[in-house]
């Protein structure tokens, strides 16, 4: 039997451009350690709150860049998933081949000897 390798299609291949990340992770590395790190450190030594306490609250902050950068829902990049997501969910639910549905009105009442 001859085996015939498939590959992945090429426009979904990220190159991984340092330590193993590709640029999307390391833009969504950097946004977290700067937005959410600098947060930390303010909440932390201005603020003079517990660092256990900042800590729950950075996780959530972080949460949309992780995803951003890691979750591959599918197999697709997570601004195209959105797009059909937001397509699907707030989309028409209902197609028809001949377009959107009308009302049928008819100009008398049918009766029995119509065919």
């Amino acid at each position: 039997m001859l085996m015939m390798p498939v590959y992945r299609e090429i426009s979904t291949i990220e190159p991984k451009v340092w330590l193993h990340m590709t640029w999307r992770q390391l833009l969504a590395l950097t946004l977290m350690g700067v937005l959410c790190g600098g947060s930390f450190v303010c909440l932390w030594f201005l603020a003079g709150w517990d660092p256990n306490v900042v800590m729950y609250v950075e996780v959530p902050l972080m949460i949309p860049f992780a995803a951003y950068g890691w979750w591959r829902p599918m197999g697709l990049m997570p601004e195209k998933y959105v797009g059909y997501m937001w397509r699907h969910y707030m989309g028409r639910h209902l197609w028809f081949f001949d377009g959107p549905a009308t009302p049928v009105r008819r100009a008398h009442k049918p009766s029995m000897k119509e065919r």
